[in-house]
This record gives C-alpha cells, sequence and structure tokens, in this order.
C-alpha cells in the first residue's frame, strides 16, 4: 500500500474544470475513476482510497504565472502586477495561502505530509521522492494540517506574533486594542 501511495496521487485537474482525477507517476496516466488493480493486487477494500489532495493547488496562467487556486471555494491568489515605468509589466510571485506551510524540501509547493521520523513537512513530490527508498518505506506520515487561530479556533490563521497564530481578523482587532504595542511583541510574521 505504501508503494501504491508512492506513485499514485489524487490531484486537481484544471483542464478538466478542477476535477479530481488519479495520476499515476511511473506511467503519466491519467484517469478520473479510482484504479481497481492496485485495489485488487493489495486484497485491500475498495472502500479505501488515496488521500485527498490539499484544497489549495499552485497552477500556472496562460502567460506562466503561477498562482494558487482553492478547488473547494474556487478562490484564486495571483501575484500583484504593476509597470515599471520603462512599459514592462512586472508579476511578483503569488503569496501563499494563510495557514499552510511550505514543503520543506524544494520551498515551492504547499507541505502536505509530514513525517513523523523524518520531522520534516513535504509536498507530494518531494515526500515520494525522499522515501521511495528501502527504510524509509518504513516511515509514518500524517496529513499536513493548516495552522488555526489560537483564538477564535474556526479560521485558518495567518498571522504569528507573540509566539501565537491568528486570522487575520482576530489579529485585526488585537491590534486595534493595543496588544502588539511596544518593544516586548518581538517580531509579527504572515504564516
Amino acid at each position: 500500500w505504501f508503494r501504491v501511495q508512492l506513485h499514485y496521487q489524487k490531484l486537481v485537474d484544471m483542464s478538466a474544470g478542477g476535477a479530481i482525477c488519479y495520476f499515476n507517476h511511473l506511467t503519466g496516466d491519467k484517469t478520473y475513476e479510482k484504479p481497481k488493480i492496485f485495489f485488487l493486487l493489495l486484497n485491500r477494500q475498495f472502500g479505501e482510497d488515496l488521500d485527498e489532495p490539499l484544497p489549495w493547488s499552485l497552477e500556472y496562467d496562460e502567460e506562466g504565472h503561477q498562482y494558487w487556486y482553492n478547488r473547494i471555494t474556487k478562490d484564486s491568489i495571483h501575484g500583484k502586477r504593476y509597470d515599471d515605468g520603462f512599459g514592462t509589466l512586472i508579476t511578483e510571485p503569488a503569496k501563499k495561502p494563510d495557514g499552510y506551510p511550505i514543503c520543506l524540501n524544494c520551498n515551492i509547493e504547499l507541505a502536505w505530509k509530514v513525517c513523523k521520523q523524518c520531522e520534516f513537512s513535504y509536498c507530494f513530490h518531494c515526500f515520494r521522492m525522499s522515501h521511495n527508498f528501502i527504510g524509509a518505506d518504513k516511515h509514518t506520515w500524517t496529513i499536513q494540517e493548516p495552522h488555526m487561530c489560537g483564538l477564535c479556533k474556526k479560521n485558518v490563521a495567518g498571522k504569528r506574533a507573540k509566539g501565537k497564530e491568528f486570522c487575520h481578523s482576530c489579529f485585526a482587532r488585537l491590534e486595534k486594542s493595543g496588544v502588539f504595542r511596544g518593544k516586548a511583541v518581538g517580531k509579527i510574521e504572515d504564516i
């Protein structure tokens, strides 16, 4: 089962309107139905499935610029575009979605799995490449969940201050009340 999970991945197929597909990294084949063969070969219940993809995926527009797309809400995050003053249109990289850490290996994709033995957060590709050898196939993982606001406990966190994580609305409320004034606050950062 572990090997199957290294070679098959559930992906968001933007060319099919954001539909979920199964992609085989060994053959390059893509199907929109659950592949039956690996469940049958492993004598597993057909009800089992691969892990769901993260809601956010890194995509590319027609001009080759990166943007983040959320398959559930249909939201997208694009980089800011501006004229450099010499007639050239510049596109900044899109800011990653709040609360989701970046893969510690490639620093491009969102982290999807946390290896309990390596203590690293990986995207699917980096997890696959770093765990596709004897010994690492015994490693266990959990799905990387987004960081949640430590105050309201219901929204995804977007800011970290005083060692705690806050959603944008809770952070704005606390900032307005003066909680983050003074030198003792330390660094305020986006997450």
